[in-house]
């Protein structure tokens, strides 16, 4: 119950921050934006976003947050009942944290590495 008023909270201030923002950045714009843009562009996008944040984020914060504590309720309750576990569970546990950030970030360094070096070539070729 408390999760869910905090959730809650957070949700209406969020939303409050970001419509306040999307506001000033829009009446700050130039005149020729409003020429340019029709009225119900700007309304759907304001529609949109606001709506994201109402609908998508909160079920996905839920969603992690009851799969977390369940994940952790277990080994808690797994690790009161039978301690040797525990010295299973943690090793695994930190096993799997490497396995992850070697799986998941090394290929994007990789990438990003690549993506480099094919614009440094390609600056080369520009100016030779």
């Amino acid at each position: 119950m408390t999760s869910m008023g905090m959730l809650g909270i957070g949700q209406i201030k969020a939303g409050r921050q970001l419509h306040q923002s999307l506001l000033v950045n829009i009446l700050r714009s130039p005149g020729q934006f409003f020429d340019t843009t029709p009225v119900g562009r700007i309304l759907n996008r304001f529609a949109k976003d606001i709506d994201g944040l109402d609908a998508d984020i909160p079920r996905n914060i839920r969603g992690f947050m009851m799969c977390a504590f369940e994940v952790i309720g277990t080994c808690f309750v797994v690790g009161i009942s039978t301690p040797f576990v525990l010295t299973v569970i943690l090793p695994l546990g930190i096993l799997y944290y490497f396995v992850q950030v070697a799986t998941c970030m090394l290929p994007n360094v990789l990438e990003l590495c690549i993506c480099f070096q094919f614009l440094r070539t390609l600056c080369f070729f520009l100016l030779t």
